[in-house]
């Protein structure tokens, strides 16, 4: 039987290796991280290191890219083009309402002009 040590290092070693593989970030603010089928909400606090970052989808290949471009739009109000849109993974620690505070693995979509937005754990290590 694999250890479940074994099994999250191999697995964040291997997802590090992708050819998508973007730096680890430190975030700058809170920011509220979706989870489950509710409207659960746990935190992704300010100082938190986000690990092993991969984008997994791109432009058109992203389900929701239509969405995205009318939810958050430029400053000017323009939207913005579907090519420029990314869906990124990456591991950080999230905080509970409670104070727990737990691994996780995220999931959360990106724009060069919009920055990172919609936040959700995908899964928890």
């Amino acid at each position: 039987m694999i250890s479940k040590f074994f099994e999250e290092v191999f697995w964040e070693a291997n997802l590090c290796e992708s050819k998508k593989h973007l730096h680890n970030f430190t975030v700058k603010n809170d920011i509220a991280v979706k989870f489950g089928n509710k409207e659960n909400y746990a935190t992704l606090k300010a100082g938190s290191v986000v690990k092993c970052v991969n984008v997994i989808a791109e432009g058109t290949d992203i389900d929701v890219v239509e969405r995205l471009r009318n939810n958050h739009k430029l400053q000017n109000g323009s939207t913005t083009n579907k090519k420029d849109w990314q869906k990124v993974v990456g591991n950080s620690k999230v905080v509970l309402q409670d104070g727990t505070e737990l691994p996780a693995h995220i999931h959360w979509y990106q724009c060069a002009n919009i920055g990172k937005v919609e936040f959700k754990v995908s899964k928890w290590l």
